[in-house]
């Protein structure tokens, strides 16, 4: 249980911290709102580009890697469940995304990445606990 309450923890912290405070902090990318395609000022950026300042948080979405995550929390809490972990992420995950794009919060790339960067941060994260505790699945 130790293990488990860890992996959610170093999980929540990293992913809340590095998507809120770092990534979205280095890539200012405006939100679709905020680009001339829906009437606003500012051109809109291919991935990886970035503004030097402003208010904008595109990158990654935020909201969409939390849903995605549970397949980090769940696939290493729950090491018997694979695959319904796996099917409930990309489910919810994919579901959040799609939410965020119609309202026009994130592009496709936003979703995307937030994928990537869970599923990166899963294998990190598995690593850590790996070599921290010694053995890959809580118990």
């Amino acid at each position: 249980m130790q293990k488990a309450c860890l992996y959610f923890v170093v999980y929540t912290l990293y992913a809340f911290v590095v998507i809120e405070y770092g990534v979205k902090e280095i890539w200012l990318r405006p939100r679709p709102g905020q680009t001339t395609l829906f009437g606003s000022t500012h051109e809109f950026l291919p991935i990886f580009h970035s503004l030097p300042s402003g208010n904008f948080r595109s990158f990654v979405s935020g909201h969409t890697a939390a849903w995605f995550g549970l397949i980090c929390v769940g696939y290493n809490i729950y090491p018997t469940n694979h695959f319904f972990w796996t099917i409930l992420s990309l489910l919810v995950g994919i579901t959040m995304g799609l939410l965020r794009i119609c309202v026009g919060k994130h592009f496709l790339s936003d979703i995307v990445f937030a994928g990537l960067f869970v599923a990166t941060s899963c294998v990190i994260l598995e690593m850590f606990i790996t070599r921290f505790f010694g053995t890959a699945a809580p118990t």
